[in-house]
């Protein structure tokens, strides 16, 4: 199986549209396995495929999964920063979804309707 990188597959496919294919052209080539054309597209203009049985078509490797200590994290998720507690008695860092939040979810849980 051929393990490529987004770059390299948005060059190739780049490349295969600049030579005068259309992308319906592309898509119906047996290397690209029936992607719809417009994915091909968004991917050469800079797209990355979430979709695990899409990525293993495109030859793209898995994405990673991340396990915490309170379960898994859904695969994509992504965290810009973490942030210390501000609370003097607490030494945890939480990533924060709100700039304006100090402290962590235990010291201050998050109000409003619980399940």
């Amino acid at each position: 199986m051929l393990v490529r990188t987004r770059d390299t597959l948005a060059a190739e496919l780049c490349a295969l549209h600049g030579s005068g294919m259309t992308w319906r052209q592309i898509a119906a080539l047996a290397r690209f396995c029936g992607v719809p054309a417009g994915t091909l597209c968004a991917i050469a203009k800079g797209y990355e495929p979430k979709s695990p049985d899409l990525r293993a078509k495109l030859g793209l490797p898995p994405t990673a999964t991340v396990v915490s200590v309170d379960g898994a994290i859904p695969d994509g998720t992504q965290v810009t920063s973490w942030r210390m507690c501000a609370s003097p008695n607490c030494d945890n860092t939480f990533a924060d979804n709100n700039p304006q939040r100090r402290y962590c979810y235990e010291c201050r849980p998050k109000k409003g309707k619980t399940i």
